[in-house]
């Protein structure tokens, strides 16, 4: 009997059933009715998907009900739908073609519990299914609004944008306040602010002056970033102090530099405008901690204060390079990218070896691999033959997808074997197969583009024990 897919010629029937029982078991197609279902040899009902052609009708249901708990898609409604089958109510999306509608809701009430879009009106929300209301996104077409609340109280608690205005604003349910981002149109205003005290908490952008700062609700003071339009000052400092313990950029001397509140010392990033220096340093050392870009040779490396070596990126102009490794060390511990050979390459700076990716202008190659072998680790791509492929480091062999670029193959396999465990594609035949290392027989699928047969079968007997497609006839076995 047959253990796989049964497909008929004359009537295009796809069927597939257990040996023991005669019975189908998987997924059945009636080539005049255009009908796909599949179920339960068991009982025989239907358990898988349902499609009829007239209506265009996709639905499932479980064999012990008879009830949909699938999909189910009515053509000239173009609907789409899906419920649980105990009590046949929806419980998945659905779509109403006149209206554009999508929406979600649970089984158990009946009521929207995902997104809900009108056509019409463009509108996007979603609500809690236990009381109904929006607790999601809300759109308004005609007036371009945004919106998020809580179904407990109703109010909004995410973003509010109104189009007339430009108004970008969110706020807590509980409160109403705002709590997040406030943008006014006519001064370009940003501002976010606690629902507790109303007081600002976020940024504050003032559109005559183009001042930014923040600073938090308890103290009113500002705590984040300040920049002053006529002088272009961008400097942040603590709420406590005043004073500022972040970033610092002057309009004359184009002068970028943090520092903290308490000795006044510089502690972030320091930009020259002559020389276009970036660099940060530690208020305790005056040494530089962060980033560091000389203009004539366009330089950014980054290194620690106790030891003045670099520990971040290094990027040479006139080589296009780019590297990082840390300070105890002085070995590259990132990235490196050369110019002329458009390489990419990251590795430990223990070993000094590769560790990431590499990349050859010329040859076109990715690999990646251990430090502590220098093996292959990750993918390898030629561009000569179009090959990609990953091994593991302590084998060197391939385990992952291997492509050759003149036969189109795709395979993959494991290390400790060598045989292939995955796909395998050839592209003269149009061949898929998979199968198992162990036994080097086929596992998965089998596809001959001269017959278009598909067939799956365990590689311990050898046998048939999935699904079976003779293109010229059908077959029985």
């Amino acid at each position: 009997m047959l253990a796989g897919r049964y497909r008929q010629a004359g009537r295009q029937i796809q069927a597939s059933w257990q040996a023991d029982t005669g019975k189908l078991a998987g997924r059945y197609r009636q080539a005049g009715r255009q009908i796909q279902a599949s179920w339960q040899a068991v009982g025989g009902k239907l358990a898988g998907s349902w499609r009829q052609a007239g209506r265009q009708i996709q639905a499932s249901w479980q064999a012990d009900t008879g009830k949909l708990a699938g999909r189910y898609r009515q053509a000239g409604r173009q609907i789409q739908a899906s419920w649980q089958a105990d009590t046949g109510k929806l419980a998945g999306s659905w779509r109403q073609a006149g209206r554009q509608i999508q929406a979600s809701w649970q089984a158990d009430t009946g009521k929207l519990a995902g997104r809900y879009r009108q056509a019409g009106r463009q509108i996007q929300a979603s609500w809690q299914a236990d009381t109904g209301k929006l607790a999601g996104r809300y759109r308004q077409a005609g007036r371009q609004i945004q919106a998020s609340w809580q179904a407990v109280g109703g109010k909004l608690a995410g973003r509010y944008r109104q189009a007339g205005r430009q108004i970008q604003a969110s706020w807590q349910a509980d409160t109403g306040k705002l709590a997040g981002r406030y943008r006014q149109a006519g001064r370009q205003l940003e501002a976010s602010w606690q629902a507790v005290g109303g007081k600002l908490a976020g940024r504050y952008r003032q559109a005559g002056r183009q001042l930014e700062a923040s600073w938090q609700a308890d103290t009113g003071k500002l705590a984040g970033r300040y920049r002053q339009a006529g002088r272009q000052i961008q400097a942040s400092w603590q709420a406590d102090t005043g004073k500022l313990a972040g970033r610092y950029r002057q309009a004359g001397r184009q002068i970028q530099a943090s520092w903290q509140a308490v000795g006044g010392k510089l502690a972030g990033s320091w930009r020259q405008a002559g020389r276009q220096l970036e660099a940060s340093w530690q208020a305790d050392t005056g040494k530089l901690a962060g980033r560091y870009r000389q203009a004539g040779r366009q330089i950014q490396a980054s290194w620690q204060a106790d030891t003045g070596k670099l520990a971040g990126r290094y990027r040479q102009a006139g080589r296009q390079l780019e590297a990082s490794w840390q300070a105890d060390t002085g070995k590259l511990a990132g990235r490196y990218r050369q110019a002329g050979r458009q390489i990419q390459a990251s590795w430990q700076a223990d070993a000094g070896k590769l560790a990431g990716r590499c990349r050859q202008a010329g040859r076109q190659i990715q690999a990646s691999w251990q430090a502590d072998t220098g093996k292959l680790a990750g993918r390898y791509r030629q561009a000569g033959r179009q090959i990609q492929a990953s091994w593991q480091a302590d084998t060197g062999k391939l385990a992952g997808r291997y492509r050759q670029a003149g036969r189109q193959l795709e395979a993959s396999w494991q290390a400790d074997t060598g045989k292939l465990a995955g796909r395998y594609r050839q592209a003269g035949r149009q061949i898929q197969a998979s199968w198992q290392a162990d036994a080097g027989k086929l596992a998965g699928r089998y596809r001959q583009a001269d017959r278009q047969i598909q067939a799956s079968w365990q590689a311990v007997g050898g046998k048939l024990a999935g699904r079976y497609r003779q293109a010229s006839m059908f077959s029985e076995f």
